[in-house]
């Protein structure tokens, strides 16, 4: 598999879900999943691209022993399985979601919606992977996410294009245009060609005359190239820059992507969003071949904000990324402040005395349990211990409840009784196999969206 570093992958990090689908004392969807794999990328690129729920998502759970089984009459709850149900975590849980919107995205082009909002298969297209990652990107929403979950009430602050979140929460209401159920309008350029040292300018106007209210612009560059040498500290082959201008301004200020207050020389992916464009101001975005390894560039481009459509009908209102008030309401295992008006340092020592107090009491129970097995020789007994209710047993060394069999069959039956099993919990690599602050083949292995072959930016 392509590993999910890669330049021309869409590589895919986790949210929390929402609702039954939170896992007990977990903050809710607009926090990043702890077991997430954070960016970014050796050379520098941001990684990951794009994000989805993934903490826990109900899904099929194949019986392999029955045949044509269905789904259970009870839904699980995060974690647990249920007939033919299974509620999983993992960023493998969260691509799907991503992967399902890409192929959505490419129906969309294909059936010519995108020139006016509605369905016209007269003037569909056949996107290139570039422009379907372009308009994913476009409309991603950083906004979304207000922190890492951490556990326990405890959250690390993200940023727009940083290595916790990238681009952010895959979002369609704002990527493309469907009439009366979008928040923009969508102009494209794919498979556009341009030479080294060139620019080529594309102009749009925002319009708000039919109803569209949305208040920005976004722009989003992106190029498939050709792989770098491993090792490689700077792996941009061929280097394009996106920049915006704004017509009529005194300032002749000029939009830089990703955040940033000059060109990007290591990404080949590139948005820039401007803020509150007014209505009938005219948009020029700038696309330059600044340095070419090869002659020419194949790129797509996508803008998107009020081109003269109407509004969107939808209610939003209860978008549960944008009302997700867990960390501040406390309903996780903890919440982020002490409400005694205890310092820091009081918190700490008092959390280490608990901490050694605990290890006493457990030490002098294992002390305890391990007596009830020495016979007056010193050696070893297998009976039932002083209080009745335990075997021990010679083969593990441990204690079982009366009557369990020996070996790991007291583990598996309890498991089992608890929803969970080995196969379960975990053979997903993207939440116990992860290293932390990077990617490796083996953690993101079906961990990312990969399209085709490469050829010179486009894949078919």
């Amino acid at each position: 598999a392509v590993p999910a570093n890669a330049k021309n992958v869409i590589a895919v990090g986790a949210t929390n879900s929402f609702g039954r689908d939170l896992g007990r004392g977990q903050l809710g969807p607009a926090f990043l999943a702890s077991f997430s794999s954070r960016g970014p990328t050796t050379d520098g690129r941001i990684k990951p691209d794009l994000l989805a729920p993934g903490s826990f998502v109900l899904s099929a759970g194949a019986r392999p022993s029955i045949v044509g089984e269905c789904d259970g009459k009870a839904i699980p709850s995060a974690g647990g399985k249920s007939d033919g149900l299974l509620s999983m975590q993992g960023t493998s849980m969260a691509t799907p979601v991503v992967s399902g919107n890409a192929a959505l995205i490419r129906q969309y082009f294909e059936e010519g919606w995108h020139v006016n909002g509605e369905r016209n298969t007269n003037e569909g297209i056949s996107p290139s992977a570039a422009l379907v990652k372009a308009t994913l990107v476009n409309g991603a929403q950083t906004s979304y996410v207000k922190g890492v979950d951490n556990g326990g009430g405890r959250v690390t602050e993200v940023a727009a294009y940083d290595s916790n979140i990238g681009f952010g929460v895959v979002s369609l209401v704002s990527s493309v245009s469907i009439k009366g159920k979008s928040d923009v309008q969508i102009k494209i350029w794919d498979r556009e060609v341009i030479d080294d040292g060139d620019t080529l300018t594309y102009q749009v106007r925002m319009d708000r005359s039919n109803g569209c209210t949305f208040p920005d612009l976004s722009a989003t560059l992106v190029w498939f190239e050709r792989g770098a040498s491993m090792g490689c500290t700077r792996c941009l082959i061929n280097d394009l820059d996106l920049t915006i201008t704004r017509e009529g301004d005194a300032n002749q200020t000029r939009y830089y992507p990703n955040g940033l207050d000059q060109a990007d020389k290591v990404n080949n992916v590139e948005r820039i969003v401007v803020e509150y464009v007014g209505d009938g101001e005219a948009i020029s975005l700038h696309v330059r071949a600044t340095n070419l390894d090869e002659a020419s560039q194949k790129f797509s481009l996508v803008a998107t904000g009020c081109f003269g459509g109407v509004g969107n009908e939808l209610d939003t209102s209860n978008n549960v990324f944008v009302t997700d008030t867990s960390a501040s309401s406390g309903s996780g295992t903890g919440v982020r402040s002490s409400s005694l008006g205890l310092s820091n340092g009081a918190i700490i020592a008092i959390s280490v005395t608990m901490a050694a107090l605990v290890c006493c009491v457990l030490a002098i129970v294992v002390v305890r349990k391990r007596s009830h097995a020495v016979g007056p020789n010193g050696d070893r007994r297998k009976e039932v211990s002083q209080d009745g209710d335990y075997d021990y047993h010679e083969e593990d060394g441990q204690y079982h409840e009366e009557g369990a069999a020996e070996g790991n069959d007291y583990h598996d039956q309890h498991q089992e009784e608890a929803g969970y099993d080995d196969q379960q919990y975990y053979d997903d690599e993207d939440y116990y196999g992860e290293e932390e602050g990077g990617y490796d083949d083996e953690e993101y292995a079906g961990g990312e969206e990969e399209f085709g072959e490469y050829d010179n930016g486009d894949y078919d």
